[in-house]
C-alpha cells in the first residue's frame, strides 16, 4: 500500500479489520481469519479508478440534481464533481484525511472539522466517527454530527463499503428486509415515485442482474441484508430504520462485488426533501450501521 494512506488496524480473535484515516476514513478491509470480505484499494494508483470505495459520504450521500439546492430562503451552488450528468455526488468528504482520537486493539475514533469553506455549503459541522470490532466479528461503525455554526445545518450521511465474497455476485445470494424502491430517471434522481418490492423478507436475484437501486425500508425492526454463498454469511445491518432508512444497491461491472450503501436520506434529498435531516445550533445527531461475517450453519 501506497506510504500517503495511512493504515490503522483493529484485531478481536479471528477477525480483523483495516482503516485509512487519511483517505474519508475508508473501511478498507474487514476479515475473518484470511477471507476478505471488502473490495478495496491495494494502491492509492487504484483510487482513480474507483474513488468511493469504503468512504464517509457527508454532508450528503449520493447525487444533488444539478448540484443546486434551496435551503432556508437561501441558494446554494455546490461543486459539480460528476460532470457527464452535471451534478454533486457523495459529498466533500470522502476524500479527506481524519485525525486520530483515540485507538485500541479493537477500537478506533477518527474525527474531521468542516469549516464551512466549500462551494455551496456554509455550514461548519464536526463529525466523529467510531468503530467497535465485537466479539463474533461484529464491525460496528458510528458516525456522530454536530452542527458547529449559527444557522440551521441541513444533511445527510452515507457510507460506501463494497463487498465481496470467495465467488463473483451472480452465484451468490441477498437477502432483503422489508423495503420499497424508489423510481428514478435517466441521471438516477428520484421521479417522486415509490415501487413496491416485498412485504417480508424475500431473495434480491443477482445473476446477470445489475443494480444502481435505492430502497427505502419499510420495517421498523432492525434491518440486515445478508449476502451468502455456500459456507459464509455477511450481514449488513442497522439497529432501526431511524439510522439508515435507505440502502443504494449497486452491483460492480466486473461482477466481482457489490456496494451495499447505508444511508440516512434518498438521492437529491435536499431538493426533494426524502430523508434529509436538519440540525439546530448546537444539536448533534448519531447514525450506526454493522458489517458481521458468520459461518452458515
Amino acid at each position: 500500500m501506497n506510504q500517503d494512506f495511512n493504515i490503522l488496524y483493529l484485531r478481536n480473535a479471528d477477525y480483523s479489520c483495516e482503516i485509512i484515516s487519511t483517505y474519508g476514513a475508508c473501511i478498507n478491509s474487514y476479515k475473518f481469519k484470511d477471507r476478505e470480505f471488502i473490495s478495496g484499494y491495494q494502491s492509492k494508483e487504484e483510487v482513480s479508478l474507483q474513488q468511493y470505495k469504503g468512504v464517509l459520504l457527508a454532508p450528503f450521500p449520493n447525487r444533488i440534481a444539478k448540484a443546486k439546492f434551496s435551503f432556508d430562503d437561501q441558494h446554494h451552488a455546490l461543486t459539480i464533481n460528476r460532470a457527464k450528468e452535471g451534478l454533486a455526488l457523495h459529498g466533500f468528504l470522502y476524500d479527506k484525511e481524519f485525525r486520530l482520537i483515540e485507538k485500541d486493539a479493537d477500537k478506533l475514533i477518527l474525527a474531521y472539522d468542516y469549516d464551512g469553506d466549500a462551494a455551496g455549503y456554509p455550514f461548519p459541522f464536526s463529525i466523529a466517527v467510531s468503530y467497535y470490532l465485537e466479539e463474533q466479528g461484529l464491525l460496528r461503525i458510528k458516525t456522530h454530527i454536530s452542527n458547529e455554526g449559527k444557522q440551521r445545518l441541513p444533511f445527510g450521511l452515507g457510507w460506501h463499503p463494497y463487498f465481496q465474497m470467495e465467488s463473483i455476485i451472480d452465484d451468490l445470494s441477498l437477502s432483503f428486509p422489508s423495503s420499497s424502491y424508489l423510481e428514478l430517471d435517466e441521471k438516477l434522481i428520484p421521479t417522486g415515485e415509490l415501487k413496491a418490492f416485498a412485504e417480508k423478507q424475500k431473495i434480491l436475484r443477482l445473476d446477470n442482474q445489475n443494480y444502481d437501486t435505492c430502497f427505502l425500508l419499510d420495517s421498523q425492526d432492525s434491518a440486515s441484508f445478508i449476502l451468502s454463498d455456500k459456507t459464509m454469511d455477511l450481514h449488513i445491518s442497522t439497529p432501526s430504520i431511524e439510522h439508515f432508512p435507505y440502502f443504494q444497491i449497486y452491483t460492480a461491472k466486473d461482477r466481482k462485488s457489490i456496494a451495499i450503501e447505508p444511508m440516512t436520506c434518498a438521492p437529491n434529498a435536499f431538493n426533494n426533501g426524502m430523508g434529509v435531516r436538519i440540525l439546530n445550533p448546537g444539536e448533534s445527531a448519531e447514525v450506526e450501521f454493522g458489517i458481521q461475517a458468520l459461518r452458515r450453519n
